[in-house]
């Protein structure tokens, strides 16, 4: 090709600006096609890792919503925890991406883990709790951001809160991922040098990368990647994907991110571009032929090297995809069975390094009971049969065999192969089928009667002590319907139930009801029946335990009997005592009154001291059948407190009066003290709180032979209403042994024989007293020391007046009416000196107000009316109580009315003289009744 040095200098320039315009379009396309062939790598590499996270986290809330529904049920008992425990390592076993899983209550205790040593743990503190017991959303799946969850492991944790029955929160059940399997996740996607792969939680930063110095990220995520490499941000390309999927709701995405450095993916085009500089500078400098043979040359060298490197593009894509980018193990081998080509699984899954496995025949690792079937296979590879789901087990590094899962096909003298690692698969079903042997063999021996049923209560299925119990045969029952042998008087109960069980009113029932067996029996049974629901809450199934207590039944029976046996003659022998003691008492007053009679005569002294013994004698008799009458009325339930207002003063008056004979002849100091705020007028029975404080006075006196006998009477609580008084009885005697305290106030009960035979008396009286002061409302207790005297303590509750209303008095007969000077309105109102401020001598306060001169008008009709009152409650004591009516009380009710009302007074002293002391009573009832300004009701025990 002819042409002048013009036409070649200005072709060489023009080709050298051609070839320089080439050269940078050619380094441009390659850094482009570079970049984009880079990208979409790293894109599918991200792709791929982003669906296994997926994958992986779908399984993870489907098994934490299987372990929610199946095994951590709030209805279920506390001891199915340990099945909680065993389902969970079973869990944890089968899934490679678990680490551990743990259950915990409502408090953050943890009740059941996947591993023994986290049990009993307290984790209310950690983040993973805190965060959905302050907000529960038993909904969502929520990822905790990597932090130390037990036994020291920095992890990614997965948690759904455990609802309860009406969705309140009650705990948690937590999955932490095992951070190693993670990083062989990340590492699987390392397929080229500089390159690198992280993910991380997608709101608080924190995450686990392949990149050794950085350890777990602690910012945000890309900020904290770029930093890392060299030149920042700008220095590296990256795809990245959030684990969002639609079939879950997690409420915190994590982001998984695979990124390379520009350096090492620019490597080999810059090397490129520093050859093509260096030809162009060459070519640049070269003489025009030189230039020519060397443009040719160039030429063809370039097209040539363009072709293969398409070609060797190509072919590392398709192997790059195929080999590392699929979490299954992928291989290619002979048709000999030798292994050519492996991807990074294999090393994953067994630990042994590819360049040990590439070259050697896979027979060198399958397990020798696996031999021979695995040569079979083989044989039908090389007979052109493709296998499908072939098992065997390959040894690992450790010497362990791991099940393997086959999909392999042959193509000429290649045999290409995916195989899959089932063996967390194997031993999950291994232990559903050995778990489900175990429960079937519960269920059967169990001695509780199990029975499933349909929704309609059909049976379905049931146990061998359920067939027992009810005697029909395993094919009668299935199919049969509970009602079958239900009693017919117990169906409209029990349907009751069932059907609130159906309107979702209640989750379960138990009743005790009755079966008729097969042949005819009627059984009693404690049943309990659970409804089984689906996810839409309808009810499924029903389960029924079922317990024969016809034995119980039949002892409740014979109870019943015997109690209304022994109430009956409890009874009979309370209704005999005081049929006795009214029958006895009758005659035995005769014998009290003509002793008396005879005793007002002269007789000769032996015959005088005779019958004063036998008045002694009558007495005591007479005391006792009291005190039996009073057991009697109490033990049946008879005994009737009286509620009116009385003066309390009174009361402190008689006890001076019966107790002064006896102390005056053992030479002892009888002191009654009131407290100045004890009120004057209190609501209730004066008689029996007489009798109760009569008895400890009398007992105080009977066992003191010197020194002094004490009555204190206070305050012990008060309201507006009610006052609990405070009465303690203080003595200087014999005392009390504290070996018989618990047995003192037990009916016929005394301190001791000695006791018994030197002073006298039935146990009786501290019983009937306690008894009183429980009727009222309070208590008796005493403290002793023996040969220092006694001090019982006795409450009562009464409701209290500090100064008596004026009243509306009934009208009165003339003569009452002009002895007690009321006015023409009919008001009056009683006024008394306090007679609490000092100590009572034994001259009673009645006895001080008869005796004094001068008053009032007013205060004489008071005190009259006021005196009445108080011989009438003791005369009402007296012939209730059956003692003989001394003629100076008497005496005493003649005074009271100035003899104004004769009549009144003669009837009674008939009454008396016959021993009519009923008719006497109603008497002197209906006297009290008109005269009395405070109305009176009674109280049962």
């Amino acid at each position: 090709m002819g042409r002048n040095y013009r036409h070649e200098w200005l072709l060489l320039g023009a080709t050298l600006l051609v070839l320089g315009g080439l050269f940078t379009a050619f380094l441009s396309r390659e850094f482009r096609l570079m970049n984009t062939q880079e990208q979409e790598r790293l894109e599918l590499q991200t792709n791929t890792l982003q669906e296994t996270m997926q994958h992986h986290f779908v399984s993870i809330d489907r098994a934490l919503s299987s372990l929610i529904t199946v095994v951590v049920n709030p209805q279920r008992p506390a001891d199915d925890f340990d099945l909680a425990g065993m389902l969970m390592t079973a869990f944890a076993e089968a899934m490679p991406v678990a680490h551990s899983l743990i259950v915990t209550d409502a408090d953050g205790l943890v009740r059941a883990a996947s591993h023994s040593e986290m049990v009993g743990a307290i984790i209310h503190d950690h983040p993973s709790f805190q965060s959905q017991w302050s907000a529960p959303d038993h909904t969502g799946l929520f990822i905790q951001a990597t932090s130390v969850v037990a036994r020291e492991i920095w992890t990614v944790q997965a948690v759904r809160i455990i609802p309860g029955r009406d969705g309140e929160f009650i705990g948690i059940v937590a999955l932490a991922l095992d951070p190693a399997y993670l990083h062989s996740l990340l590492n699987a996607v390392r397929t080229a040098s500089g390159m690198h792969a992280a993910f991380m939680h997608g709101e608080s930063g924190w995450g686990l990368s392949t990149i050794e110095q950085s350890g777990f990220l602690e910012a945000a995520p890309l900020e904290t990647l770029w930093h890392i490499f060299p030149g920042g941000e700008a220095g590296v390309i990256s795809a990245s994907h959030e684990i969002q999927p639609d079939s879950l709701n997690i409420t915190s995405p994590l982001q998984v991110l695979v990124a390379r450095e520009k350096a090492e993916a620019q490597a080999l085009w810059k090397r490129r571009r520093d050859h093509l500089a260096g030809l162009f500078v060459l070519l640049a400098v070269l003489p025009i032929p030189v230039l020519y043979v060397n443009q040719r040359r160039r030429m063809a060298v370039e097209n040539q090297v363009k072709a293969s490197e398409q070609a060797l593009v190509e072919k590392n894509l398709e192997l790059e995809r195929f080999f590392t980018l699929s979490l299954d193990m992928l291989c290619i081998a002979d048709i000999q069975g030798r292994f050519t080509r492996l991807n990074p699984e294999w090393e994953a899954v067994l630990g042994v390094p590819l360049a040990d496995i590439e070259g050697r025949k896979y027979l060198d690792f399958v397990h020798p009971d696996d031999v021979e079937h695995t040569n079979i296979a083989g044989s039908r590879l090389q007979a052109g049969e493709d296998l499908h789901f072939f098992e065997n087990r390959l040894r690992c590094a450790d010497g362990e065999y791991r099940w393997i899962e086959w999909r392999s096909k042959s193509h000429g003298e290649k045999i290409y192969a995916a195989a899959r690692d089932v063996t967390d698969r194997k031993r999950t079903e291994e232990a559903l089928i050995r778990a489900e042997t175990r429960y079937r063999s519960i269920f059967e021996r169990a001695v509780t009667g199990i029975a499933f049923a349909d929704e309609h209560c059909n049976i379905l299925t049931h146990n061998e002590s359920f067939q027992s119990l009810i005697g029909y045969s395993s094919d009668e029952l299935i199919g049969m319907h509970f009602s079958q042998f239900t009693h017919p008087d117990d169906s409209p109960r029990e349907l009751q139930f069932y059907q609130q069980m159906v309107a979702g009113e209640r989750n379960d029932y138990r009743l005790e009801k009755r079966y008729i067996t097969k042949s005819g029996q009627v059984l009693w049974v404690d049943l309990s029946v659970a409804a089984v629901r689906d996810e839409q809450g309808r009810m499924s199934n029903i389960v029924g335990l079922v317990v024969d207590i016809s034995e119980r039944k039949q002892v409740e029976r014979e109870l019943l009997q015997a109690k209304e046996a022994a109430e009956s003659a409890s009874r009979a022998k309370s209704d005999f005592l005081a049929n006795m003691s009214h029958e006895i008492r009758t005659p035995l007053n005769a014998v009290i009154g003509l002793t008396q009679l005879c005793l007002e005569y002269d007789l000769e002294p032996r015959l005088r001291d005779y019958l004063q013994k036998v008045l002694r004698s009558s007495r005591m008799l007479l005391a006792i059948l009291n005190e039996i009458l009073d057991y009697s009325r109490i033990e049946s339930g008879r005994l009737l407190l009286e509620q009116r207002f009385f003066p309390l003063a009174s009361v402190i008056d008689q006890l001076a009066t019966l107790l002064e004979v006896q102390v005056r002849e053992k030479g002892l100091k009888l002191s009654l003290h009131v407290e100045p705020d004890v009120p004057c007028f209190i609501e209730g029975d004066s008689l029996r709180l007489e009798q109760s404080l009569s008895n400890l006075l009398g007992n105080a006196v009977k066992f003191t032979e010197q020194g002094r006998v004490e009555l204190h009477v206070s305050v012990q609580h008060q309201d507006a209403e009610r006052v609990q008084l405070r009465f303690v009885v203080t003595d200087t005697g014999i005392g009390i042994n504290p070996e018989i305290r618990d047995h003192l106030f037990t009916m016929f009960t005394q301190a001791d024989t000695s006791t018994t035979r030197k002073f006298g008396g039935t146990g009786l009286g501290l019983a009937i007293s306690r008894r009183l002061a429980e009727m009222m409302g309070g208590g008796l207790d005493f403290e002793s020391i023996p040969g220092q005297g006694s001090t019982f303590i006795f409450t009562a509750n009464f409701r209290y007046q500090y100064e008596p209303k004026p009243v509306q008095l009934p009208e009165l007969p003339s003569a009452l009416a002009e002895a007690s000077g009321a006015s023409s309105s009919g008001q009056h109102t009683t006024e008394k000196d306090d007679p609490y401020s000092e100590t009572l001598p034994m001259r009673t306060a009645l006895q001080e107000q008869e005796g004094r001169d001068a008053h009032s008008s007013r205060s004489i009709r008071s005190l009259d009316l006021q005196a009445i009152q108080i011989v009438l409650d003791e005369m009402i004591h007296l012939v209730e109580g059956g003692d003989l009516v001394a003629e100076e009380v008497l005496k005493r009710l003649e005074q009271a009315f100035e003899d104004r009302e004769p009549s009144f007074v003669a009837e009674v002293r008939r009454n008396l003289d016959r021993f009519d002391y009923e008719a006497a009573s109603t008497l002197l009832k209906a006297k009290r009744a008109v005269v009395s300004p405070f109305p009176h009701k009674k109280r049962g025990v």
